[in-house]
């Protein structure tokens, strides 16, 4: 049912089921082929990594596999990337219609026409080289069964020859599609019209192929009958190699086996085994989509059946074809299964697993800050260049937090009256380097909470002593970037100086916990009191100079913390009600940056470091593996960059902006629809007037000759007023307007403002339907007065479950900005009774619901 996704929508609203309905929505925001897209990559993606990982464990690590076979195994996995690369490229897609197929290019890339023709075409011809390829190999692997000094004959020149062959048929299989399946007067006239209709685009703009078995009267294409039987051919031909192959070899092998030795015959059966799949990989992901789409276009006269299929959704399937086959073929070659587990899932069971530093954390961590950057240097404008510095400094701080703890691995390990700090990392990395880096890495923790603090000293000055702010520009950028580098540099000198471990701390036995010698471990151990149970002087100090750096600067952040908290309210009032948002937004993502080291940094340490000193003191025996508490500080760069993201709404805007511009093109072709549906002209002529009116529906139906009573896409209706009483009022707010312009003094100002207000008061009331309300010709100032009170009015009657007010989109405003609009919905944002939101169907128009 096509009408399904609007109902099953309307039914979640009904039921407020907010996170269903967004994964529900997501797809219909999409074009088919955007959807086809991202299955292409995903494919591409998972096709990459999967064979990369084959061809590397065969090049390297594989000893068992003849050289031959190694070569055939890595040019196999090199076809399944190339495959699913030229799908990326050349996007191709395919549609039946009755007694015919188009084969086309999907792609948007500003790429030659000839050239999105060939990839769509050489990636057809991957068909034919694969299964051509997989009959070499049953081939060989027959021979090396049957007869030893024929199969030689695939090594030195050999190699070349089998490597050249499969492309024999993909190159016939490519020319067929250009000799045969090259579109003409006859086949975009049958397709025409179907094409137009279903994707709403012009047959002749796309890179295509079409297959029509026949003709007009019902006869028999010889060039369609050519290019089917030049396909089949080349399909079957090798799949009789490979079924005679297979046969021979599964019938004959235990006889010929005898011949190997044990780990042979092992190895040639997984081998065997491995091509089966092979074989089936292209059966079931290649052939068996394709033959639907390939025999429809025949079948379908001579039944006389009506077809009508988005079949291009079938290669959404073939994408999985390659990782399936380099995936199958290491599960089954055990050798490469112990390779793996070896070296890449071998742990040393002994030495602890930090679960911070898996590859997932890290990518979290620098996708989450490297997207906090990216907006605030290309996209965000509201925010001073100084504090812009600030937030990139923070993120990049963030990563380099990150990637620090992915090289040290640091753990630690309380032992009573004892701290073990060490690193647990397994890298090919000296001694000194990895004792650096997890000094280093716990000097991060003072270089943060610093970094905050100096953070919150600009904020305070800001709103307080605007002149002292100013010292932080220019040269006072210097300043405040190296400052929090001295006390984590100060942190980490104190491990270098205070925590070297010597012979009485290295005389616990806790790494013999995990199975390691203490001598080879990078570590700094903190023992506070000696044999005598007296506290030692470098314990004390470290102690001192760690709560020092950290008490000192969280001071700082409470004082100018509460003094902001207290006075924020008064300083305001000398800033715009843009900057007062953004000042109040800044504070609060300062709160949140100083609660997060707190939980992430402060709260998992703390435990950590006061034990060695508070466990003698109260006699209880500790034996703790803390480093386990680490994990919870992998979670703090991303959660401090995601955080500061929501808070400040000028960063949800710009995600959101980009976000709707990837969907623009939807929002066209379903409004194009609209109007088609609405007029009765064809697509072409309702484009054409959709993009001379530059997107307004409105305008368009006008252009078309048609009176707009309604522009409703999935979430408003706009009625229009007689056209009268319009003008009219249109004509005395321009007249209003003229007056604002030429009067100087604020109580003039005050009086205009005031008869405007009046007026689009008195000229909404007649409105139709009742929940619209007209927000053209107002200041910005009356319009969101205006709109303040109409929905605390709509609140309190609760007559309507949501309003429409008509700013427009800026398209006559200076710059093109919207201003009534942006005003509108910044100010609607506070409320917390209601949501507020631009109507998708008519970006000039701002959706209120009540909630």
């Amino acid at each position: 049912n096509s009408n399904f996704p609007s109902v099953f929508i309307r039914l979640l609203r009904k039921k407020k089921l907010y996170i269903l309905r967004f994964f529900t929505i997501l797809p219909f925001n999409m074009s088919l082929f955007d959807i086809a897209y991202i299955l292409t990559k995903i494919g591409f993606c998972i096709s990459f990594l999967s064979n990369f990982v084959l061809i590397y464990l065969t090049i390297f690590h594989v000893k068992q596999v003849f050289v031959t076979y190694k070569r055939m195994v890595v040019y196999f996995a090199v076809i399944g990337i190339l495959f699913a690369g030229l799908e990326v490229l050349g996007r191709p897609f395919a549609h039946n219609f009755n007694g015919s197929l188009i084969f086309f290019s999907s792609s948007k890339l500003s790429v030659p026409h000839e050239l999105l023709l060939l990839s769509i075409s050489v990636w057809g011809g991957f068909y034919s080289l694969i299964i051509a390829f997989i009959a070499v190999q049953f081939v060989y692997r027959y021979l090396s069964l049957f007869g030893t000094k024929a199969a030689k004959k695939f090594d030195g020149y050999g190699t070349i020859v089998w490597g050249l062959y499969p492309i024999i048929p993909g190159a016939i299989y490519t020319y067929a599609f250009h000799i045969f399946c090259l579109p003409n007067d006859y086949t975009d006239g049958y397709m025409r019209n179907e094409i137009l209709s279903t994707y709403e685009f012009n047959i002749s703009e796309v890179p295509r192929f079409i297959m029509a078995p026949y003709d007009s009267d019902g006869h028999l294409r010889i060039e369609s009958l050519e290019n089917i039987s030049v396909d089949l051919f080349l399909v079957c031909s090798h799949y009789l190699i490979i079924i005679y192959c297979g046969l021979g070899m599964h019938f004959n092998m235990k006889k010929e086996l005898e011949k190997f030795s044990v780990p042979q015959q092992k190895l040639q059966r997984q081998f065997f085994k491995a091509l089966v799949i092979q074989s089936l990989g292209p059966t079931i992901f290649l052939v068996l989509p394709a033959a639907p789409v390939l025999l429809t276009p025949v079948v379908a006269p001579l039944l006389d059946m009506e077809v009508h299929w988005k079949t291009g959704w079938l290669f959404s399937l073939i994408g999985l074809f390659p990782p399936f086959d380099s995936v199958a073929f290491m599960l089954i070659v055990t050798e490469y299964k112990k390779i793996i587990k070896k070296k890449f899932l071998k742990q040393e069971t002994e030495i602890p697993k930090n679960p911070s530093t898996t590859a997932l954390s890290v990518r979290m961590v620098f996708l989450a800050n490297f997207i906090l950057i990216y907006l605030t240097i290309f996209h965000v404008k509201q925010i001073f260049i100084t504090y812009k510095r600030m937030v990139v400094y923070f993120a990049v701080v963030g990563i380099l937090f990150s990637g620090l703890e992915v090289v040290a691995r640091p753990f630690a390990h309380n032992f009573t009256g004892a701290l073990i700090f060490f690193s647990s990392s397994t890298l090919n990395i000296p001694r000194e380097i990895l004792l650096l880096s997890i000094s280093i890495w716990g000097g991060f923790y003072s270089l943060i909470i610093a970094f905050i603090a100096v953070q919150l000293v600009y904020r305070y000055l800001s709103l307080f002593d605007i002149k002292a702010a100013k010292k932080f520009d220019r040269y006072g950028t210097i300043v405040w970037f190296l400052y929090p580098i001295i006390p984590g540099a100060i942190y980490s000198y104190a491990f270098y100086y205070f925590c070297l471990p010597t012979e009485y701390t290295d005389k616990n036995k806790v790494f013999s916990t995990y199975g390691l010698v203490i001598s080879e471990v990078p570590r700094f151990i903190m023992a506070p009191y000696d044999s005598d149970g007296r506290i030692k002087i470098e314990s004390l100090q470290n102690i001192t100079v760690d709560l020092f750096l950290v008490c000192s600067h969280y001071l700082v952040i409470l004082y100018c913390g509460i003094k902001m908290n207290f006075n924020m309210k008064k300083e305001l009032k000398k800033f715009s009600a843009p900057q007062r948002k953004l000042q109040r937004q800044f504070f609060k993502a300062l709160v949140i940056q100083s609660l997060g080291p707190t939980i992430f940094l402060v709260l998992p340490a703390a435990p950590v470091l006061l034990t060695p000193v508070v466990a003698p003191l109260l006699d209880v025996q500790v034996h703790w593996k803390t480093g386990w508490l680490f994990s919870l500080i992998g979670l703090y760069p991303p959660f401090d960059s995601i955080a500061f993201m929501i808070i400040v709404a000028e960063y949800k805007k710009v995600i959101r902006k980009n976000f709707k511009m990837s969907s623009r093109k939807h929002r066209d072709q379903r409004n194009v629809g609209i109007l088609r549906k609405r007029t009765g002209h064809d697509t072409l002529t309702v484009k054409d007037a959709y993009l001379d009116n530059q997107g307004d529906v409105s305008k368009a139906l006008k252009s078309l000759g048609h009176e707009q009573t309604e522009s409703r896409g999935v979430e408003s209706i706009v009625h229009v007023r007689p056209s009268h009483l319009e003008n009219a009022h249109y004509q005395e707010m321009s007249k209003l307007h003229e007056k604002l312009k030429k009067v100087n003094s604020s109580t003039e100002v005050q009086k205009i403002e005031v008869e405007m207000y009046e007026n689009g008061k008195k000229f909404n009331e007649c409105r139709s339907p009742p929940n619209r309300y007209d927000l053209h010709y107002l200041t910005v100032s009356v319009a969101v007065r205006y709109a303040l009170e109409v929905v605390e009015k709509e609140k309190k009657e609760r007559k309507h479950k949501e309003i429409l007010f008509v700013t427009g989109n800026g398209n006559r405003s200076v710059d093109g900005v919207a201003a009534i609009k942006n005003a509108v919905l910044r100010e609607l944002a506070w409320l917390q009774y209601c949501t507020a939101k631009e109507d998708p169907s008519n970006p000039g128009v701002v959706l209120v619901k009540f909630k």
